[in-house]
């Protein structure tokens, strides 16, 4: 006969020399105690395995969030690389039309000094028209008289 390792546990090891129904009842009694003991081991262990499994899933989400968000800087350090590279291309723009506006502004400038020197002459030439039409008109009317 084999000898269980609960029975050795227990003492009860020996089962030679007892009747043949107490031998049975014995069996049994000991088969209702290892169950026992099996389902007493199991409910002790069962929140562990519990705890274990459900630190096992929240690692593997933990694991996917790290690995979308590692994706996600990956990402934003390729935009800030190409936000970058455009501002400076945006400041060498800026600075050219920086630059043009200076020279126009230069040139309006000089266009407002010339359009009043135009106005101006444009003024005095009126002003001499309107002179020497007067004085034609004086001129023609002793020519007429005289003639």
């Amino acid at each position: 006969m084999v000898r269980s390792p609960t029975r050795t546990l227990l003492g009860l090891g020996n089962l030679e020399g007892m009747p043949e129904t107490s031998k049975m009842e014995e069996e049994v009694r000991m088969a209702e105690m290892e169950s026992k003991l099996r389902e007493m081991v199991m409910d002790m262990v069962r929140p562990s395995v519990h705890k274990i499994a459900n630190c096992k899933s929240d690692m593997e989400e933990l694991f996917a969030m790290l690995k979308l968000q590692g994706n996600q800087l990956q990402e934003i350090a390729a935009e800030i690389q190409l936000t970058s590279e455009r501002s400076n291309l945006i400041l060498d723009f800026k600075h050219r039309l920086d630059d043009s506006a200076d020279r126009l502004s230069r040139l309006d400038s000089r266009l407002s000094l010339h359009e009043r020197d135009v106005w101006d002459r444009v003024e005095s030439l009126e002003h001499k028209n309107d002179m020497q039409s007067g004085f034609n008109s004086t001129t023609d009317r002793t020519l007429e008289r005289v003639m």
